[in-house]
């Protein structure tokens, strides 16, 4: 067995309430490590970064997904390098997909600009992003488990 690529990423987040309180990202993109560290401070969010040192607007979330109401400002916050990140959302209609191992009615959004890809939602919660890698290959990530059992498998 031989891995080609590897991607590792790690993110933990504060909330009090709607507001990001902050957050810790790290990541290794193939041998190449970043680390993300952004805070509330005042009327803004202070972001370092690969990408330097920037301050966000209050309202900018993560670009973690986990919650439907990340998509609708149409800017974030990249964890991985630490900039900021602005594309157009446009609602793509509802499809029926895989949720957690059970057919669900999800909601599709087509994110283009310095983020292209594409998100489904379930309700509120996070079922699926896909993406074109450089390579041209097609990526997706989705909802596989939910509650305790999603939470034994991350730590395994």
């Amino acid at each position: 067995f031989v891995t080609l690529y590897s991607y590792r990423h790690r993110n933990r987040e504060q909330w009090s309430g709607d507001r990001l309180v902050g957050f810790a990202s790290e990541t290794d993109d193939n041998g190449e490590p970043f680390r993300v560290e952004a805070r509330a401070e005042g009327g803004r969010i202070a972001v370092s970064g690969a990408d330097g040192t920037v301050e966000a607007p209050p309202g900018t979330a993560p670009t973690t997904w986990w919650s439907r109401r990340f998509v609708e400002p149409g800017r974030w916050i990249d964890t991985q390098k630490g900039g900021l990140l602005s594309s157009k959302v446009e609602s793509a209609g509802r499809d029926r997909i895989v949720v957690a191992g059970r057919m669900a009615e999800a909601d599709r959004f087509v994110v283009s600009g310095d983020l292209d890809l594409e998100l489904w939602y379930a309700g509120d919660r996070w079922a699926k992003l896909a993406f074109a890698a450089s390579d041209g290959s097609r990526i997706e990530y989705e909802l596989v488990a939910t509650g305790p059992a999603a939470a034994t498998a991350e730590r395994a």
